[in-house]
């Protein structure tokens, strides 16, 4: 169904709702039913597994490498301009 297209009555129908909220009964199964409306926490992660996590993506080679090929050409800054004011 597509909710945003629908009449507010017809989503209300559909849903077995009234414009005031559920009746504490229907709270109660529906909470019953579907449990708590609550994100369940996942497994903690520490800083060393999301560093070494980093290492998984193909960026960090190519910054490791463009760093290998600075320190073997020594090259520390551009100095390859040199600009003159006119």
């Amino acid at each position: 169904m597509n909710w945003y297209r629908e009449s507010a009555e017809d989503v209300l129908s559909e849903l077995n709702s009234l414009r005031r909220g559920f009746s504490e009964e229907e709270a109660e199964s529906r909470l019953r039913q579907y449990g708590t409306n609550e994100i369940e926490k996942g497994k903690e992660v520490s800083a060393w597994q999301v560093l070494i996590h980093q290492f998984t993506s193909p960026l960090i080679y190519v910054l490791l490498g463009a760093l290998a090929v600075t320190l073997f050409i020594q090259s520390w800054a551009d100095d390859t301009c040199r600009c003159t004011s006119a």
